[in-house]
This record gives C-alpha cells, structure tokens and sequence, in this order.
C-alpha cells in the first residue's frame, strides 16, 4: 500500500514536468497521501490487536499469526465465492 501511495506521488507530479499532459489524467496528491494515512491507521490497529490477543488469551506468536492468517483466508473466500455468485463470474481463471 506504502508503495502504491509513493507512485501515486511521483505521476502526481509529472504534468509540471510534462507541457502535453490532460489535467484530467493526473492523480490528486490527496489520493496517495489518504492511502497512506489509511496504511499506517491499519498498521496500528493489527499491532493493537496482537497485543491485546497474545495478552488476553495467552496466545504466543506464531499461534496468533496461524490463526489470522487462516480467518483472513476464510473470508476472503467467502468474499470472493459470493463476488463470483453475484457477477456471474467463472473461479477456472485461478487454476489457469
């Protein structure tokens, strides 16, 4: 995401450099700088969440990350199960 934000910065800049560029085909500096904010609010709030569940429930590290890892999995399948559903979209393009 960090990364994304800082590409987002340089071609934000490139119609100053560049005289033939549409204004219309130049990103904001809000964009990048938003995605950024939003990238360390989450940053944040996962190391929140470590702390308080290897706390609350006594859980080491690796165990905690197994166990993210796996909901964040599990509901990313639900999600994409349910977009392929609503869209009318075929899953044969993963195995591909």
């Amino acid at each position: 995401m960090l990364v994304t934000c800082a590409l987002l910065l340089v071609f934000s800049k490139t119609y100053e450099i560049i005289e033939n560029v549409n204004p219309e085909d130049v990103v904001s500096p809000i964009i990048p700088v938003s995605l950024a904010v939003l990238s360390t609010i989450i940053l944040c709030t996962r190391t929140v969440l470590v702390k308080y569940f290897t706390e609350k429930f006594d859980m080491d590290s690796f165990s905690y990350t197994a166990a993210s890892y796996f909901l964040g999995g599990f509901i990313f399948t639900i999600v994409s199960v349910v977009n392929f559903i609503k869209y009318g979209e075929s899953a044969i393009f993963i195995v591909k």
